[in-house]
């Protein structure tokens, strides 16, 4: 017998997300929910959000190294709740708060705080996600199965958690699932979670600069928006619009596993220096409209293209340019090569200049290595890279490479087997194809690489002297590699991603000045 609560009533309040960001991050259609799960190369990717009636999703995701094919899975902050009506026996023991650690990826974890409660013979649950500032995502329905076994469905998240108790009553231990990824979850009772981290740069409330919320579109593309920053002081200023790394981010490129908003902490050093920004959400992610697993690369491309023609008609802008971390690299790129897009100059962090497909199989060797995986192990993971990236690159089609994807991929765990379809979306299969060489070789304005020689994701003594050969005569063109930095630039010991979230530095200080440095004599 199986005793289940039932729903009594549901806000339709949601709070901003994440420690205090100023905007919503959710997909606009619950139809692109399904198809909007899409895999990372460079760096790793935001999950798809998504809003579907008064609720916010945020789904599991691939890191870089699709050969590791890691998942995880995060929460928004939904605004109260619903409270579920049930008596069970069994249902007592549960009462307190529990604490424990989500494995999202080999070496990273994710706090997470359950509360059940009881109230004149009503019982209710909520999970809290501490790091992210996600806190009240109330239970659904809450059931006990005779085992003594209890189930909670988070039904605005999708997700499950179903465990046991020890018994002395100390811990549950039990399955988190949500969309057919599983995760181990162990939760012990009165125990403490995880402080988090500080993030000391990111800038509070009371900025000294203007915020301008922006909408745009490419041609025949969804309504995109972002943020103007216009610094204090007399202008026009130079101007740098910033594109997000891959997969599908919000404008401030925050990086939920790791809590770090790249983009948002950049643009307040810009400000201060002088310099003006404009960055924006993705399609599907935030404000922005659309879908972003349906959509190719080269739309988003488009998308460079038209939000530099946006801000090059500012009045407050003297001189325009890109700035793109990772993929974002990429996008610049194309909007050069393949949009016409006339950037005054170009700053490009861990920016690949080869192939992507070849990027993805460098990753696969770099990231075990740098995880502690032997030369054998390494070796054996770029092989299985390879299988994925040549079925993708020769198909005709995304969906014609699925049959080849599903059989490389038949002998791995079903949850990850799911993500590595991902293969078969439309971004992957036009990212994959991707070549942004052709374009910087093409493009005459000065440009700014910039790499991190820790980084294991776009390895610098692969790229930079790429770069250095195709700018070897640009006039004002710059390849540097800094010393001790990752793929975010971030101080490292390793560089390995599972350092990410443990650093207090959102982006080297060294890094940023050296931007501000470089765009200012773009004058």
């Amino acid at each position: 017998m199986t005793t289940s609560n039932s729903m009594l009533s549901r806000s339709t309040g949601i709070s901003s997300y994440m420690g205090g960001s100023p905007d919503i991050f959710a997909l606009k259609s619950c139809e692109d929910y399904a198809s909007s799960r899409a895999s990372t190369m460079c760096y790793v990717r935001t999950p798809p959000w998504q809003n579907c009636g008064d609720v916010l999703y945020l789904d599991k995701y691939l890191n870089d190294g699709g050969d590791i094919m890691r998942r995880a899975l995060f929460f928004l902050v939904v605004l109260s709740g619903f409270f579920s009506s049930a008596w069970a026996r069994g249902l007592d023991d549960y009462i307190g708060d529990w604490a424990g650690n989500l494995e999202v990826a080999p070496g990273v974890s994710l706090p997470l705080v359950l509360h059940v409660t009881e109230a004149a013979g009503e019982y209710a649950a909520s999970l809290d996600s501490p790091n992210q500032g996600a806190f009240g995502m109330t239970a659904s329905d809450i059931a006990l199965e005779e085992d003594g076994t209890i189930k909670l469905t988070f039904g605005d998240i999708g997700a499950v958690y179903t465990a046991h108790l020890s018994e002395d009553g100390t811990a549950m231990t039990g399955s988190f699932v949500q969309n057919g990824a599983s995760f181990d979850l162990t939760l012990v009772k009165d125990a403490e979670p995880t402080a988090r981290i500080p993030r000391p740069q990111e800038p509070g409330d009371d900025r000294p600069y203007q915020e301008e919320e922006i909408t745009f579109s490419s041609e025949g593309g969804p309504l995109l928006s972002g943020t103007f920053v216009i610094p204090e002081g007399k202008g026009p200023f130079l101007t740098v619009v910033l594109l997000n790394g891959s997969g599908p981010q919000d404008r401030d490129e925050y990086l939920p596993p790791f809590d770090h908003k790249p983009f948002l902490v950049l643009a307040d050093h810009l400000a201060k220096a002088g310099i003006a920004s404009f960055r924006y959400d993705d399609r599907g992610m935030g404000s922005s409209e659309g879908s972003f697993a349906s959509s190719t690369v080269n739309q988003f491309a488009g998308d460079a293209a038209a939000a530099l023609a946006l801000i090059e008609k500012r009045p407050e802008v003297r001189k325009a340019g890109y700035l793109g971390h990772s993929e974002g690299g990429v996008s610049a790129g194309l909007a050069i090569g393949e949009y016409g897009a006339k950037p005054k100059f170009v700053v490009t962090l861990a920016g690949p200049f080869t192939n992507i497909g070849d990027v993805l199989i460098e990753q696969a060797e770099s990231i075990t290595l740098a995880t502690g995986g032997s030369e054998a192990a390494a070796k054996a993971a770029m092989a299985q890279q390879k299988l994925f990236v040549d079925a993708v690159v020769n198909a005709e089609t995304p969906e014609a490479a699925c049959p080849l994807i599903q059989l490389y991929s038949a002998s791995v765990p079903a949850a990850q087997r799911d993500q590595i379809m991902q293969l078969c979306t439309p971004y992957f299969w036009s990212l994959l194809r991707s070549d942004p060489a052709p374009h910087y070789r093409a493009y005459k304005g000065p440009v700014l690489a910039l790499f991190g020689s820790k980084d294991v994701q776009v390895l610098a003594d692969v790229h930079a002297p790429i770069a250095e050969e195709i700018f070897r005569k640009r006039k004002g063109a710059e390849v540097i590699v800094f010393e001790g930095k990752n793929h975010l630039f971030q101080s490292a010991e390793t560089g390995a991603m599972t350092e990410y979230g443990e650093i207090e530095e959102t982006m080297s200080p060294e890094v940023m000045d050296r931007i501000a440095e470089w765009i200012a004599d773009r004058r």
